[in-house]
């Protein structure tokens, strides 16, 4: 799973970041489900989606994801599961858009709950397993 790790997150635990995460997907026309299911012994935090309806900014390739929230000390890490397949081509764009608008809700959601106290971390900066190269350098320093 280290392979796949997106973000971390300081002073935020793993359940409250993941449905940080759920409340977006649903706002974007997602059906989530959230659920605790350890990995080992380790606690995790787990939310899949599907998308609902077609929806024009979001790819194809994007209509069903999961994503891993697992502990750290002082905080958590995002780890994607799902699609892991690399996007290429037009809707290359509209992915790294998407991904771009859930960090932007995150970064947000993040500061604003905890005023201030807590932030999104890019010590590593990693971006979704479909995203490779070019986008690891765009997404990874830019701040959402």
């Amino acid at each position: 799973m280290e392979g796949n790790d997106w973000l971390r997150v300081r002073g935020v635990g793993r359940e409250r970041l993941g449905r940080y995460l759920a409340e977006f997907l649903e706002e974007s026309g997602y059906a989530v489900s959230e659920m605790e299911e350890p990995v080992g012994l380790t606690p995790s935090f787990k939310v899949s989606a599907t998308l609902k309806h077609p929806h024009h900014a979001i790819p194809a390739v994007l209509s069903a994801l999961a994503v891993r929230f697992l502990p750290t000390s002082g905080g958590c890490q995002a780890v994607w599961e799902s699609p892991v397949t690399p996007i290429e081509g037009p809707d290359r764009a509209r992915a790294e858009r998407f991904v771009a608008e859930i960090l932007a809700r995150l970064d947000q959601r993040v500061a604003t709950e905890t005023r201030g106290t807590s932030r999104l971390v890019r010590e590593r900066p990693g971006v979704p397993p479909f995203l490779p190269s070019a986008g690891k350098e765009a997404l990874g320093n830019a701040r959402p």
